[in-house]
């Protein structure tokens, strides 16, 4: 099926090309197509009419996988999202391999923390050692635990929209200026001594 026959717009009006449900043996069937031809994904996306001024963002199965690694392949920038845990942490080496295969500079990829809950010491102290571990590679932006995330995702709305004062939509705001290239964190997180969100 032609792809842009697929998409729809959400209320944001963003152009949405969601995976679908697929049989095992469709699975089976694309996982190979996508070991005869490394760039199939890419020469996708290629045939779409997209503006040289749009962003395609992707989002992947867990890495690794054959999507995921389809998609690190033709990425121009490369965030990776860890939830604060121990896991997390222990990730570190699995991490640096995944980003080392990525077509993208070292300077446009970055580790994202998610479902950050400051009111547990567990993810605090993930949260230092991820930090510890990663230093500028982890983006200023941490996403934090918000209902208001699981709302909007029921409404099939930004949650920008349903809830603009959120913390999350505020986090999601600076990981989508760190995805347009602002990479820096604004002056206002960089007064000595103070912490980052």
């Amino acid at each position: 099926q032609w792809w842009a026959d697929g998409g729809f717009d959400n209320s944001d009006g963003v152009r949405v090309l969601p995976f679908g449900e697929s049989s095992l043996e469709t699975l089976h069937t694309l996982h190979q197509m996508l070991q005869v031809q490394p760039r199939w994904l890419q020469d996708q996306i290629e045939l779409l009419d997209i503006a040289s001024d749009c962003v395609v963002l992707l989002d992947t199965p867990l890495w690794p996988s054959p999507w995921a690694q389809a998609a690190l392949h033709c990425a121009d920038t490369v965030l990776v999202a860890l939830e604060a845990s121990a896991r997390a942490c222990s990730a570190l080496g699995s991490v640096q391999t995944l980003l080392r295969s990525t077509a993208a500079a070292p300077s446009e990829q970055g580790v994202l923390v998610t479902r950050f809950d400051p009111r547990r010491v567990s993810h605090r102290e993930a949260l230092q050692t991820l930090r510890e571990q990663w230093g500028d590679r982890l983006i200023p932006y941490t996403l934090h635990e918000d209902e208001n995330i699981a709302r909007a995702l029921a409404r099939a709305m930004c949650v920008g929209h349903l809830a603009p004062h959120a913390q999350s939509a505020h986090d999601l705001q600076g990981v989508c200026n760190w995805l347009m290239g602002q990479h820096a964190a604004p002056p206002s997180m960089l007064v000595p001594g103070a912490t980052l969100p």
